[in-house]
């Protein structure tokens, strides 16, 4: 979803009472169109954002996700203005819950 931008996959991988604990303030946290929000905010401000999974460990319902991000700094993100300049998150971790396979629950 991140790397394409394919806001489809949201009504096919997150549940309907999806809750995301890591949103920035003030976003909608609920929900698959949480989730595109989040997608179409990173993929406005990195239009080449690309999410790479380092590790991950699945235990039950939860599964850990270890991931790096890196895109271009070309739209406006959260008001801080395009500095065209790549950048690199190198220590994103990412705790995941699921129901019934699809996502319930991210970062708690």
């Amino acid at each position: 979803m991140f790397n394409l931008g394919n806001l489809a996959l949201a009504d096919e991988v997150i549940a309907p009472d999806f809750i995301n604990h890591a949103n920035p303030p003030g976003m909608n946290s609920r929900g698959p169109e949480s989730a595109r929000q989040v997608v179409m905010m990173l993929r406005t401000a990195f239009p080449d954002v690309n999410y790479t999974i380092e590790e991950m460990v699945a235990e039950g319902d939860m599964v850990a996700c270890r991931m790096t991000m890196s895109g271009t700094h070309q739209g406006l993100l959260m008001g801080i203005a395009p500095t065209g300049r790549l950048v690199q998150q190198q220590a994103q971790m990412h705790f995941v819950r699921f129901k019934n396979g699809k996502v319930i629950d991210i970062g708690r």
